[in-house]
């Protein structure tokens, strides 16, 4: 098992230099600096509110669905982090490239569990907009590997998180809406 789970952190380190390391321009520094804030809870509110004020009211119960969601997401990150307490590649690595700060540990990553919350809700319940959405969460959780502040794995247990509790949540509201049904 110590084994397999070596081999696990290898990759992860592995990949994050492999981002970290081989694309560094000035470009994609300002672009992955610009991209890694669709993941942060101001964002989040600003597209919940223009979701409430122009949208219908579908629109509006998916951007208060978004809000509750993203609550119990960013809670749940945090604990985890707390738990977990896993250092960020900084502390680890000083020889990386590092842009912006962090002060919490690493795992998970609480950009990519938002933004996989936005992107889960999102593609079901508008599955035309997935083709757009997929790709923006997955360059939202590569954003944070570029700029220094998380290893792949630390991004992928975000996704993993946010996905499974939207999913969640959206099976409640499912189940609650074929209960009012009976």
């Amino acid at each position: 098992m110590e084994s397999i789970l070596n081999k696990i952190l290898q990759l992860d380190q592995s990949i994050f230099y492999f981002i970290n390391k081989n694309f560094q321009t000035d470009t994609l520094d300002k672009f992955f600096s610009l991209v890694t804030r669709l993941g942060e809870i101001p964002t989040i509110i600003v597209i919940c509110i223009l979701l409430f004020i122009f949208g219908r009211y579908k629109e509006k119960l998916v951007a208060v669905f978004i809000l509750f969601t993203s609550y119990i997401a960013f809670f749940l990150a945090g604990t985890l982090k707390g738990i977990i307490n896993r250092p960020r590649p900084i502390e680890v690595y000083p020889d990386i490239s590092v842009i912006g700060t962090a002060h919490s540990p690493a795992f998970p990553s609480t950009h990519a569990t938002l933004i996989a919350v936005i992107a889960t809700i999102l593609c079901f319940k508008y599955k035309k907009l997935s083709f757009v959405l997929i790709p923006i969460a997955i360059i939202v959780g590569v954003s944070r590997i570029y700029l220094g502040l998380h290893y792949p794995s630390d991004v992928a247990g975000g996704f993993i998180i946010g996905g499974l509790l939207s999913m969640l949540f959206l099976g409640i509201e499912v189940l609650i809406k074929n209960l009012k049904d009976l």
